[in-house]
């Protein structure tokens, strides 16, 4: 296992890019949630109206 771990090009190669895909899904979940919490406040704002 530890000998899997030795190779520094390719591991730190692949964390990259799944801290990159990782990251841009957190920031898509956070717009979808932050879009849809403001949403509903609008229509609750709007239905207060």
């Amino acid at each position: 296992m530890k000998q899997r771990w030795r190779l520094p090009s390719m591991s730190a190669l692949s964390l990259l890019c799944i801290l990159r895909d990782a990251s841009l899904t957190i920031a898509e979940l956070l717009v979808w949630f932050v879009w849809h919490v403001t949403d509903s406040d609008m229509s609750h704002a709007n239905q207060g109206l």
